[in-house]
């Protein structure tokens, strides 16, 4: 049975061993990338993929429907022949959700999407409390701006490479 853990469990969890995480690295034929604004820590203030942790016993594509839909309201049946395995990164936080007192680390399973139409032909809205807000910014915007995260700047260097 797929189980997500407490807070008070969650917190436990980061202090001793690492996430594993599906995060999506998600572009438009017009070349724009899908962030939202983190309204929580880690990368609190800052834009960053989608993504998020896959629960214990959770089959990874269960956890990618359930991260697209819980997210950004995006159906994976609709998008599964435009999803192709990306890379696996290592992200380390300094601080995790609730405090300073130890660092989040993170082994994503970053996943591409590429949709077939153009930016402005998709309507999609923040689902949960960890966006703010969701933009379609371009590349060269994302590797020049100081809002975006450091680790989505290395995922759009090495797509563009």
């Amino acid at each position: 049975m797929v189980s997500k853990l407490t807070k008070e469990d969650f917190y436990l969890v980061i202090e001793k061993t690492p996430l594993v995480s599906v995060d999506f690295f998600i572009t438009t034929k017009d070349n724009k990338v899908l962030l939202g604004y983190r309204n929580n820590d880690p990368a609190y203030g800052t834009y960053f993929t989608p993504g998020g942790v896959i629960y214990k016993n959770e089959i990874i594509n269960d956890s990618i429907r359930r991260v697209l839909k819980n997210e950004i309201d995006l159906d994976y049946e609709l998008l599964k022949k435009y999803i192709t395995f990306n890379k696996v990164y290592t992200h380390i936080y300094p601080n995790n959700f609730k405090d300073n007192i130890f660092s989040t680390h993170y082994v994503c399973l970053s996943y591409h999407i590429k949709l077939p139409l153009n930016s402005y032909e998709y309507i999609i809205n923040p689902q949960d409390e960890q966006h703010d807000k969701i933009v379609w910014y371009d590349y060269d915007y994302i590797l020049k701006s100081n809002s975006v995260h450091h680790y989505v700047k290395e995922m759009v260097s090495d797509y563009l490479k």
